[in-house]
């Protein structure tokens, strides 16, 4: 279990790009409005060199040995405090296979969720230490600005330490449950199910959130992880929105059935986190409490302090 690494204004935050590009004009504007909504809560950025670097006909921010060098640095940098990625898409589990996880301050978290998931799995496997599945700078410049200073809010320390699900409805399965937050993007979780890199999710709460997938492959990649046994013990499971996931009746469908398939697990839906208009910070690790009361809308109570 982690407890959570708060990151205060003015920082420094480190930023860097540890997968995809900066490659469209709407996610170069979507960066620099992100990083402005950073300013303007008081921190400090320090930009890594090749952030910004786009390779031709590529869909990685450089080569691997360009994007290890930034987020090696960023880490080793004794003046930041803690390393956001400028935005996902693929490639950062490229990089677990010659990043050693021994070697980063434990006391600096990263900051990322979707494709950043590869990483903040491999590092709980590998030390035990967290991270902040959270906003990455391209979505905050997304995102409406209460909903920006939310999120900010909780790096910060400040934030609400409850999530309140929007109806009764959003039960899955009643119980209740106490465990260690541990999960994030499926498809990464699915991809990783099969590795050295996939942490202990004994006792654990999974969190699931996924982006513009078909019904059908949001099913496979349920079927691929409940398959793998990784989920063998686990304690509560809560999904995210499923964000451009369609059609919806068969995703919800999909959902109802890998919840069926984990008998006894107490399980939420429509939690705040993910690919859409709020993204809710939590910390990998951390202990939280599940409560699915059947005939109210469900709690996740975060308990570290």
């Amino acid at each position: 279990m982690s407890a959570p690494i708060f990151l205060p204004p003015p920082g420094p935050l480190g930023v860097c790009s540890p997968a995809s590009p900066l490659g469209t004009e709407e996610q170069r504007e979507a960066f620099r409005r992100g990083l402005l909504g950073l300013d303007a809560r008081g921190y400090e950025v320090v930009l890594s060199p090749s952030h910004d670097v786009r390779q031709k006909n590529s869909f990685l921010a450089g080569d691997d040995q360009t994007r290890l060098g930034d987020l090696r640095g960023l880490f080793a940098n004794p003046a930041v405090t803690g390393v956001m990625a400028s935005r996902g898409g693929y490639g950062a589990m490229r990089l677990l296979e010659d990043l050693d996880f021994s070697t980063l301050p434990a006391g600096k978290p990263l900051v990322g969720y979707s494709d950043l998931t590869a990483l903040h799995l491999a590092r709980l496997k590998a030390t035990g230490v967290g991270g902040w599945h959270a906003p990455m700078v391209t979505q905050l410049g997304r995102m409406a600005r209460q909903f920006r200073a939310d999120a900010l809010k909780t790096l910060a320390g400040r934030g609400a330490r409850i999530w309140c699900f929007p109806s009764a409805d959003c039960g899955l399965r009643e119980g209740r449950a106490t465990g260690p937050l541990v999960g994030g993007n499926l498809t990464m979780l699915a991809a990783l199910s099969g590795t050295a890199f996939f942490p202990d999710l004994e006792g654990a709460i999974l969190m699931l959130e996924d982006v513009g997938e078909a019904a059908y492959r949001l099913d496979r990649l349920f079927q691929i992880l409940r398959l793998s046994g990784r989920l063998e013990g686990i304690g509560g499971v809560v999904l995210g929105g499923f964000e451009r996931c369609e059609p919806r009746g068969a995703v919800l469908d999909s959902v109802r059935d890998f919840v069926g398939r984990l008998p006894g697990v107490p399980a939420a839906r429509r939690a705040p986190f993910g690919h859409g208009s709020v993204n809710k910070p939590w910390w990998y690790g951390e202990t939280a409490e599940l409560a699915v009361p059947g005939d109210a809308a469900p709690v996740l109570s975060f308990l570290e302090r």
